[in-house]
Order: C-alpha cells, then sequence, then structure tokens
C-alpha cells in the first residue's frame, strides 16, 4: 500500500474517528480522575492541567479548563502537546499518529451516544464566549427576578427592625443601593453588589433570611460618598454587610464629617471582591481606609 500524502486530508479524518483521545492522552502521561457515568465524558489531569474529553459528532474533542484556547481533536493534542511539551507542525503530527496506530488498537472503551453542546456547556470547561454569554444572561435573569422592572426601596420594615432610622436610609449616600425585592406576597430588602461590568449579584435580607443569589461571588456592595456624588472622599469603610455600614453611618455621622465610602462583601470576602476593592481605593485615593466586622462598628483603621 502507497504511504499516505502528506496532505491528505482524509488521513486527518481518520486519526480524529480512529484514535481514542483518552488513551492517546493517558500514553503521554495524563490521568483519569472522573467521567461520567454513562461515558460521555472523562476528566483527565497531568502537572495541575485539567482536561475534559467529550464526543462531537463522530470523534472526540477536548477542552482545557484553564485555558478556553487550548481545545479541539486529537490533533490539536498532539499539535500542542508533542515535541516534549514544544509542539509539533502537522507534518510530525501525521507521523506521530501514524505510529500511534501501527502500535496497534486503542483498548475498546464504551462510550454513550454524541453528548450534545448543551450538556457540554455544562461541564466546568474554563470560559469561552458562548458560556460567558450564558452566565451573563443566567445573572441578568436572576438579578431582574429579584429587583424587578420597577426598582425603588418601598418596605422599609426589615431596616426599621434592625435599628436603622429613615434619616440614615434617605441620606445621599444610600440613594440606589437599597431596594425592595418582591416575589408573589414575600418582601425582602435587596442590596446589589457591583463590579466593573456593572450589577453582579443581589443579597435578600429579611427578619430570620438572609439569601446571595447563586453567582459567582466578584462584586461588591458600595454606597455614594456621603456628601454626594463626585466629591473628594476622605475615607474608604470596608464590613461585612451593608447593614454594618448603615449603622456605623448612624452612629458616627453626627460626630465624624469625614467624607465617606462604605463598602461591604457580603460575608467574607473572595479574591475577586479584594481586588475590587483595591480598585476602589486606588481610584478615589483617600486618606484613611477603615476596616470594620460585625461586632464593632469602629473596626481597625490603616492609613
Amino acid at each position: 500500500m502507497n504511504a499516505p500524502r502528506e496532505n491528505d486530508p482524509n488521513e486527518l479524518d481518520r486519526f480524529k474517528r480512529d484514535i481514542d483521545l483518552v488513551d492517546y492522552a493517558e500514553r503521554q502521561g495524563y490521568q483519569i480522575k472522573k467521567e461520567g457515568k454513562r461515558g460521555d465524558w472523562h476528566q483527565l489531569e497531568k502537572d495541575g492541567e485539567v482536561l475534559i474529553v467529550t464526543r462531537k459528532d463522530d470523534h472526540q474533542v477536548y477542552l482545557n479548563t484553564g485555558d478556553d484556547r487550548d481545545k479541539g481533536s486529537v490533533i490539536d493534542f498532539a499539535k500542542t502537546r508533542g515535541g516534549d511539551g514544544h509542539g509539533l507542525n502537522l507534518g510530525q503530527v501525521r507521523q506521530q499518529l501514524r505510529e500511534y496506530l501501527n502500535d496497534g488498537p486503542a483498548p475498546t472503551r464504551a462510550y454513550a451516544p454524541a453528548a450534545d453542546v448543551t450538556r457540554l456547556n455544562a461541564l466546568s470547561v474554563g470560559n469561552p464566549d458562548h458560556e460567558r454569554q450564558a452566565e451573563e444572561d443566567r445573572r441578568t435573569r436572576l438579578i431582574s427576578e429579584v429587583l424587578g422592572v420597577k426598582r425603588e426601596l418601598t418596605d422599609r420594615t426589615y431596616l426599621h427592625g434592625r435599628g436603622i432610622e429613615d434619616q440614615t436610609i434617605d441620606s445621599p449616600a444610600f440613594q440606589g443601593r437599597i431596594f425592595t425585592a418582591q416575589q408573589n406576597e414575600h418582601k425582602n430588602t435587596a442590596f446589589p453588589l457591583y463590579n466593573a461590568e456593572g450589577l453582579a449579584s443581589v443579597e435578600q435580607k429579611n427578619e430570620h433570611y438572609k439569601n446571595l443569589l447563586p453567582l459567582p461571588k466578584n462584586g461588591i456592595w458600595v454606597s455614594h460618598p456621603t456628601e454626594g456624588k463626585g466629591t473628594q472622599v476622605e475615607r474608604i469603610i470596608v464590613s461585612e454587610s451593608a447593614i454594618d455600614s448603615l449603622s456605623h453611618h448612624q452612629l458616627k455621622s453626627g460626630q465624624d464629617q469625614k467624607n465617606t465610602i462604605y463598602i461591604a462583601t457580603s460575608g467574607t470576602p473572595t479574591e475577586a471582591q479584594v481586588a475590587l476593592i483595591q480598585r476602589v481605593i486606588d481610584k478615589q485615593e483617600p486618606r484613611e481606609v477603615v476596616l470594620a466586622n460585625d461586632r464593632d462598628a469602629g473596626g481597625g483603621s490603616s492609613t
């Protein structure tokens, strides 16, 4: 039989169809860590790298969970990882895959019918464009369900129950930063969290009730400056809850006239929230930053 031509496209299709990508990856040192109950996907790991292998049409494809640009068929896998990690050109890929096939057939692996796109998207496989859009749509839907179309504070019962007075609620610092969320007959007080892209999540509170939307915790609740928008900020106070911020303002505003922005993290801050807080500090350049905890509104301070 004549050797296949270097530019034979049918040979590439045969590689995709006939080579078991999981077995090929195992021979490169990857190990199976997880797999679908129906055998329709496998999670492979090597040196901290995590790949998801599934099926598309008549062949297998992989996705690197840490790099959404690293994905494709066994050809892409070999091109990227061949040559001791330095990569291979297409001619070298052909040669390597021929050698793999010449070593004999791979172990028989039972696969379920090809997974559809929705199942592939449900796997944790990084953040390609379609996943970002899906997450954005989900966030928008959840936030809209909580805040509704007309966003305003119509019920102050919870705030009053926490000792927050109307004068504090009506302060310029908190306008547009507290809303009423209503589902059916239930009303909760809603505190929106923001990040660089805008509204990121919403925390709802009521007596014996607290809920943060099931979204990445990558936003922070931020007040306006106590002297109004566009004024020079002298101090930033960071706490775990918006209620702590309101309480601090109510207790201290009469004694301390420093122009202040309040930030709350809705619990223990994540790395993303810490980075956002630093961005606010860098932008506002306050003379003082105060870290306040739940039980001591004064907190500790650093300058």
